[in-house]
């Protein structure tokens, strides 16, 4: 059987260290360029399966030879009811956000594909895993804190869950590689149920 081929279809140094944890040594990193703007009307679970999807068949479409191999995307994002939170543009949004999450509890959603060709046959996995987190109630002083720290900027709802603002952090509920980035648990089951994990591996 050929050699496997992985790529990991993410620009993210989370997501490549978190596969790593689960003994996932990618072949190649492609980001895929994909168009993330909502729809309007669309729920954030949709919107992570659709974002997700199309990033795995993004990739895919650059590779010739698929004989063997693999492809992960994935998508997270921070939802407060129903509100997606996608990156802060500026400190201004970044102070917004803050404000939205002090002292209540929301939601951070990944979306994972899992892309599996061999024999000219398609194996597609997608799923959604949802973490709860609960904040503190923030004051000025702790907003405005955090938003000189700097670590917000280009992440999903404005924070990092493994940095300075899990100082604000009461609770999580649910899978924190998840909040990272990557579910490794539904991620490793998933790779495990389409073959991935031999001794060619």
């Amino acid at each position: 059987m050929a050699n496997k081929v992985f790529i990991l279809a993410s620009s993210s140094p989370r997501r490549l260290e978190l596969l790593h944890k689960i003994g996932v040594v990618p072949t190649k990193v492609i980001p895929a360029d994909i168009d993330e703007s909502v729809i309007k009307g669309e729920r954030p679970t949709e919107y992570v399966k659709r974002v997700s999807l199309a990033k795995a068949f993004k990739v895919a479409e650059t590779i010739v030879s698929k004989d063997n191999l693999y492809i992960l995307s994935a998508d997270t994002i921070v939802v407060k009811g129903l509100r997606i939170l996608g990156k802060p543009v500026d400190s201004t949004q970044e102070e917004s956000f803050l404000k939205l999450l002090s002292g209540g509890n929301h939601k951070v959603l990944t979306a994972f594909c899992l892309l599996r060709y061999q024999n000219n046959e398609l194996k597609k996995i997608l799923k959604v895993v949802q973490s709860s987190v609960s904040v503190k109630l923030l004051n000025n002083h702790e907003i405005n804190q955090y938003i000189a720290c700097g670590e917000w900027e280009g992440k999903s709802g404005g924070y990092s869950i493994q940095g300075n603002f899990e100082m604000f952090v009461k609770s999580i509920n649910g899978s924190i590689s998840n909040i990272v980035g990557l579910p490794t648990l539904q991620v490793y089951n998933s790779l495990f149920g389409l073959g991935y994990y031999n001794k060619e591996n």
